[in-house]
């Protein structure tokens, strides 16, 4: 529900992504990661062809619930892989706080809606 959906009046207060949507092996992206591949290297190839596209699709759910400045909402992002350095390169900055322990999830989410 991240694209073409508009949540007006800050109706949502809560957002969980859950997973790094990776396009799945195909061979349009075999030939999207070639054609990188010989215009730069390997890793750019794979950064621009598969990784930002993924995140690219995080940060358009993370627009959902927070359309002005007044609209406040939690965002909860389950996975791992965001924390890795290629990872979080291609994200903006942001006030994040990181737990693995699914009590410590609940308090902070729950001391969020206190607030």
């Amino acid at each position: 529900m991240s694209e073409g959906v508009d949540y007006s009046d800050n109706v949502l207060s809560a957002l969980v992504c859950v997973g790094l949507p990776l396009p799945p092996p195909s061979a349009r992206q075999d030939a999207l990661l070639e054609y990188y591949t010989k215009k730069f290297d390997r890793n750019r190839a794979w950064k621009y062809a598969s990784l930002q596209p993924a995140v690219n699709s995080i940060l358009q759910a993370l627009g959902r619930p927070i359309r002005k400045k007044e609209d406040r909402a939690i965002i909860v992002l389950l996975e791992k892989r965001l924390l890795e350095n290629r990872v979080s390169r291609c994200m903006p900055e942001m006030q994040k706080m990181q737990t693995s322990n699914p009590s410590r999830t609940a308090e902070r989410v729950n001391s969020f809606f206190q607030m």
